[in-house]
């Protein structure tokens, strides 16, 4: 079977309250300067960061896809620097190839649910795969994630703006990454 797949917000995820960072690191890249070591490394959640590398361990190795607006300012190379410099090199290596790395631009879809079910449509070979996103960004997600006629359903993990991914996750996020898709499962909505 094929590895497994991740998609990933980064605001309020990875990186909490911290909403200039993307304009910043953005602007920075525009300067044609390289982001300083020590803002990359202040930029994500240490709590964050250790939940993804257990998740990524114990799921035996992910694929990740880019599904926060992030993804939209930033060119892939410029999205692995990040990630690698923010302690993420585990990610920034296993980004998928090509366009697959992210989903479309939000001027293609407006809603987060309508862009991730399009990148499982283009890219997608029924391997396992969860999604990670946050209450403020998730929209039509904190609907989908609970309906069982839902393609989403059991594989979505809604984290808590200002607490972002936390251990207490990891084992929902494990639990949908080791079940080929079109399995059921539980959701999960922590405080």
């Amino acid at each position: 079977m094929a590895e497994s797949t991740l998609l990933l917000d980064v605001d309020e995820v990875l990186c909490l309250g911290q909403p200039e960072a993307c304009l910043e690191l953005m602007q920075t890249f525009e300067r044609g300067e390289t982001p300083c070591k020590h803002r990359l490394s202040t930029l994500f959640s240490p709590v964050a960061r250790n939940a993804l590398a257990v998740t990524h361990r114990r799921s035996g190795g992910v694929r990740y896809v880019i599904s926060s607006s992030w993804r939209e300012h930033f060119s892939r190379d410029q999205m692995a620097l990040i990630l690698d410099g923010g302690g993420l090199q585990f990610v920034a290596d296993n980004l998928h190839e090509g366009d697959a790395w992210r989903c479309l631009p939000k001027r293609v879809f407006r809603e987060r649910e309508a862009e991730i079910l399009h990148w499982l449509s283009t890219h997608h070979h029924g391997e396992p795969f969860a999604v990670l996103d946050d209450r403020w960004s998730a929209g039509m997600l904190l609907f989908s994630h609970q309906n069982p006629d839902s393609r989403l359903f059991g594989r979505v993990v809604i984290c808590t703006p200002g607490i972002g991914l936390t251990m207490d996750h990891v084992d929902v996020i494990v639990d949908a990454l080791g079940r080929p898709d079109g399995g059921a499962g539980t959701a999960l909505d922590t405080p």
